[in-house]
Order: C-alpha cells, then sequence, then structure tokens
C-alpha cells in the first residue's frame, strides 16, 4: 500500500513538472483512479493516464469545474460545476465519453465536494444555505442519486464544510 502511494505520487510530480515546464501552471484538486487521474486546471477537469502521458480536457464550458471525485468503479467523476449565473451545482461525467456530464442537482442551493459512496449508488454532497433566512454557514449533508432526483437531507450542520468519507460498507460518514 505504501509503495503505491509513494509510485502514484512520483508519477503524479512527474506530470507536474512536466506541465510547468510547458509554462502551464495550477493543478489543482486530483482525484485517483485504478487507471486515470482527474484534475482541476484553468477551471476546467482534465484527465491523464496513471502512468503518465499526454493530458485531455473532461469538461469546458462557463463558470469553473471544482472538487472531482471518482465514482468507485472508476467510470465516472463526480463535480461541481459553478456556472456564472446559477448556485453551484453537482455534474458526474463518464470518462471517456463524449457529450455533456449529467446534472445530478437542480435545488438552487450552493453545493460542494461530492463524494461517492463505496456502492456508487448514492453520492453524498454538501448544501450550502447560507442566506435568506437560514443562519450563516448552514449546510444539509445530502445524498443524491447518480441519475439525478430529490435528495435524501440526513444532516444539518453550522460551521465549515470539508470533504465527506464513507466507511467501507457506506453504514457510516465523517464529515
Amino acid at each position: 500500500m505504501f509503495r503505491s502511494i509513494v509510485v502514484l505520487s512520483v508519477v503524479f510530480l512527474a506530470f507536474v513538472g512536466t506541465v510547468y515546464s510547458n509554462g502551464a501552471t495550477l493543478l489543482q484538486q486530483p482525484t485517483v483512479s485504478k487507471t486515470t487521474i482527474v484534475f482541476v486546471h484553468a477551471g476546467d477537469l482534465w484527465s491523464v493516464a496513471r502512468e503518465g502521458g499526454q493530458a485531455k480536457r473532461l469538461t469546458t464550458g462557463p463558470g469553473r469545474e471544482l472538487s472531482p471525485y471518482f465514482s468507485p468503479d472508476g467510470t465516472q467523476v463526480a463535480f461541481v460545476w459553478e456556472r456564472p449565473t446559477e448556485k453551484p451545482e453537482v455534474y458526474a461525467q463518464v470518462i471517456g465519453a463524449p457529450g455533456a456530464p449529467l446534472r445530478l442537482t437542480n435545488d438552487g442551493a450552493a453545493h460542494v465536494y461530492p463524494s461517492w459512496s463505496p456502492d456508487g449508488k448514492s453520492p453524498a454532497v454538501w448544501d450550502s444555505l447560507g442566506g435568506s433566512g437560514h443562519q450563516q454557514n448552514a449546510n444539509i449533508l445530502a445524498l443524491i442519486t447518480p441519475l439525478g432526483g430529490p435528495e435524501r437531507r440526513l444532516l444539518e450542520w453550522t460551521g465549515t464544510a470539508g470533504r465527506i468519507s464513507w466507511s467501507p460498507d457506506a453504514s457510516w460518514i465523517a464529515i
């Protein structure tokens, strides 16, 4: 396990070095599957094989894409898309498939930090409720479906929302 982490770190740092030597800057928020690394650069999502190689743009469009997170099987990545005229919503993009990403949320709340459940059936996300009658820094932890649809609210939290971690059997969520 430790060796895998070291190898992955070396590959990612070598890739970052290559990109920096070509004049590009600011690679952020990497997420890793068995075969692919997805990261944010210049407000878009990019992918590259874990072994290295040429990065490919996954998303384009107005606004910026943030917080990518792979599904457990590595076939899709959930992310937050901040469009200029909308609150941030959660989308999913199938890796290697053409076409627009699928919108998973559409409720007007500002969403952050999507995280897939271990079985891939229920991504969790934070909904920011700040303003409009809610206490400042009020957040809802909610489950969403991979095909879109209504959220299942689990918890209201007053404070800073952070990354969500699932237990291996999906019976617990650490916040």
